[in-house]
């Protein structure tokens, strides 16, 4: 195993990512924590378990991903210790995955990776672990809402292998004690920072980027829109207009699109950026929408729900506003209420702006993530 840099710190070391599929829309702040992390550690190797042909943008080098090869194609594997491999199948693991595991296992033991992260608690993180035990390599697992909330049949195994816990908001921090009995250290998700977004020249121009899964809460939001009575423009970026109930008037829908198209919508003015989020009926619910993220970072107002983390992020009436889940008069009556009023729309947006630009900036983001490998390290060698 490779422990050399647990003093000095991860800087001097070699990290691993392990991805589900690359690429993916929904995943691209974690191709931009890599991509941040490769300035500042001496090697960061990138593995994804398979290829998917959704649209990449750009934010890692593809060239560099490694791709797992199948269990029936793998070879030249390291063994995974016996207790490890029983408790991979006591937890629903398929034992021909285990191959891709010791393939992992390999890789990393013989190129001297220091320690290994995965975010979710889906099949990337649990394979890395059994490699992770199989090649004696502390793993850090970062976990998101819906992995503890709706978890697969292996979450239990990856919670108990991993080295460290990182979460992304005290809600889902609570969520892994609660359900998975481990402590964890929080690491907010970052924003970059951009340039203030004008407003809109003519009607209301209300923004939603999100994909069509019901924890966006399309429904509501189709619903609070109609009910305007205010001329209205409804832009929204990640799912088309049959995924959300089809035409309407003044809907665009762009379904997944390219971040350039995105940088035009707001280049063009936006006045509201609105994602009625809920709790959907298999118990997932967001932890602290990204896009919501890049919406105050824009200086947009918000108007969303408290559900899961947003309530950490947004506090109502002063960095933006919140209305109940799956109630489409109250988010009809707050965009009604930014239309009619642009001083305070222009104030929520301003304070929006300055609180992420503060408090999760990627530099502050790196710097925690970095921490909290090296403690990983430095558990694995004491």
């Amino acid at each position: 195993m490779a422990t050399s840099g647990a003093e000095a710190g991860i800087s001097s070391g070699r990290v691993a990512y392990v991805l589900g599929r690359y690429p993916t829309v929904s995943n691209t702040f974690v191709y931009r924590e890599i991509a941040r992390l490769t300035e500042a550690v001496d090697q960061v190797d990138v593995y994804a378990l398979s290829r998917s042909d959704g649209p990449d943008h750009g934010v890692l080098d593809a060239s560099v991903i490694r791709y797992t090869p199948s269990a029936h194609s793998a070879l030249l594997v390291d063994s995974i210790p016996e207790a490890v491999g029983e408790a991979w199948i006591s937890h629903g693991g398929r034992a021909k995955d285990l191959r891709r595991a010791g393939w992992l296992a390999r890789q990393w033991r013989r190129s001297g990776v220091s320690v290994v992260h995965a975010h979710f608690l889906g099949s990337a993180a649990a394979i890395a672990a059994a490699a992770c035990a199989a090649a004696e390599i502390p793993l850090v697992v970062t976990v998101h809402a819906r992995g503890i909330l709706v978890p697969d049949s292996l979450a239990a195994f990856t919670l108990s292998q991993a080295t460290s816990i990182v979460t992304i908001s005290k809600r889902t921090q609570g969520l892994v004690w609660e359900r998975g009995g481990r402590e964890s250290t929080i690491v907010p998700v970052p924003v970059a920072p951009h340039l203030k977004t004008p407003p809109s020249s003519g009607e209301l121009h209300v923004l939603t980027v999100a994909r069509a899964v019901p924890k966006k809460g399309y429904p509501t939001m189709r619903a609070a829109v109609s009910r305007l009575q205010v001329p209205v423009k409804w832009t929204v970026v990640g799912a088309s207009a049959s995924e959300i109930g089809g035409p309407m008037e003044g809907l665009s829908a762009l379904g997944s699109t390219s971040f350039d198209v995105i940088e035009a919508c707001y280049s063009a003015g936006v006045d509201v950026f609105a994602l009625a989020c809920e709790v959907a009926d298999d118990g997932d619910e967001d932890g602290i929408p990204v896009a919501i993220l890049e919406a105050m970072a824009r200086g947009v107002p918000v108007v969303t729900t408290a559900v899961g983390g947003i309530s950490e992020l947004i506090t109502d009436g002063q960095t933006g506003l919140l209305v109940p889940p799956t109630d489409p008069d109250a988010m009809a009556a707050a965009l009604a209420r930014l239309a009619a009023d642009p001083v305070l729309a222009q104030a929520l947006g301003e304070q929006g702006q300055t609180l992420v630009c503060t408090q999760r900036s990627p530099e502050q983001q790196t710097v925690e993530l970095m921490k909290c490998l090296t403690v990983a390290l430095q558990k694995s060698v004491s």
